[in-house]
């Protein structure tokens, strides 16, 4: 049975099963979808999941390791080059070294790194980053939501959170409640406790946390930001010449740079943010799809009378994302492994 809606094109299956093709390299795998919904809405219940030949099984996980990698894939962040290096050295690079031998000298194997800046300047770059390297050298990640710990908190678990199976990274997003001083917001259980995890008196394996709050330096509490708690701190202020200049020549489709003014579009974007700027490229795209061709002068008209020159507040830090991106009108299970562009139906 097939699902379909007229403001899209295309169908979705509605119960059944359904065969695609998935091309690798010069190889095809044949695998089927089982989706079997029953019982009433709201209790439905569902069998959804990916069924594959059983001559094929070892075929099947490498198709699924390979789209993994391709969607953890991230490019290095748009970065002063002290400040990328620095950040490198500090997750990825001390999980990768020493870890025996500070152990063995009584030295914790944990790490602290606070990411500090407006929104829209850089810091979920920097997180997705290292995000992909984690799973790119096989190293644990885990990311914390601030309503996470809260539940934690209730469950008397909160200190799970603190805490790995094997070496990784840690990510605690927009903990600004924790992480501000403590003298104009006042000691709570909750800022305690996460102090306390910080601490790890448990940790066996080599864990780094990092941090991402839109607060200045000034308004961090001294004891997180003590040696030991964030060892680290970097800035994310508005990308300077070079960065904007990078992200353009760089991260920008050729199509749209081969017509559009890139030194002149460099000198008009002083002081605007990496998302800004991911504003303004998005309208150039549209201008792309209905007219065949960019006009820069009307992009940036456009994106300032629409705004009434307001910057916008972005979300802020870093949220995980499901290996395999799935469109969310279909229900999914974790064994859904495939985005619909890899995909053909067979």
């Amino acid at each position: 049975m097939l699902a379909f809606d007229t403001e899209r094109p295309g169908h979705e299956l509605a119960a059944g099963i359904e065969r695609y093709r998935v091309d690798y390299g010069d190889r095809s795998l044949r695998v089927a979808r089982v989706y079997v919904p029953f019982g009433s809405y709201p209790e439905s219940t569902y069998y959804d999941f990916w069924a594959v030949g059983q001559t094929r099984y070892r075929d099947f996980y490498r198709v699924l390791r390979q789209l993994e990698r391709q969607e953890m894939a991230a490019p290095a962040p748009l970065m002063r080059a002290g400040d990328a290096e620095r950040l490198y050295t500090n997750t990825i690079g001390f999980l990768r070294r020493g870890c025996q031998t500070l152990r063995e000298h009584g030295v914790p194997q944990r790490r602290g790194v606070l990411l500090l800046g407006q929104p829209g300047n850089g810091k979920t770059m920097a997180c997705r980053w290292i995000r992909s390297e984690c799973g790119r050298r096989g190293l644990c990640c885990r990311n914390v939501s601030a309503e996470e710990f809260s539940s934690a908190l209730c469950d008397g678990r909160a200190h799970t959170l603190f805490q790995l199976s094997r070496p990784g990274v840690i990510f605690f997003d927009d903990f600004d409640s924790a992480l501000r001083d403590r003298e104009t917001n006042g000691t709570t259980t909750e800022r305690t406790l996460f102090l306390n995890g910080l601490d790890g008196i448990d940790v066996h394996v080599g864990v780094v946390y990092v941090f991402t709050s839109n607060a200045r330096l000034d308004e961090i509490d001294p004891a997180v930001r003590r040696p030991g708690r964030v060892d680290v701190i970097l800035t994310f202020g508005p990308p300077a010449t070079e960065l904007r200049r990078a992200l353009i020549t760089t991260r920008w489709h050729a199509d749209l740079r081969r017509q559009l003014p890139i030194e002149r579009i460099v000198r008009q974007t002083e002081g605007m943010s990496f998302a800004e700027l991911e504003e303004l490229k998005k309208l150039l795209v549209l201008q792309l799809i209905d007219f065949g061709r960019c006009d820069w002068d009307q992009a940036y008209s456009d994106f300032h009378a629409g705004r009434a020159d307001k910057r916008p507040k972005s979300i802020l830090g870093f949220a995980a994302q499901a290996p395999f991106p799935v469109e969310p009108s279909v229900p999914q299970t974790s064994a859904s492994f495939a985005h619909r562009k890899h995909l053909s139906q067979g």
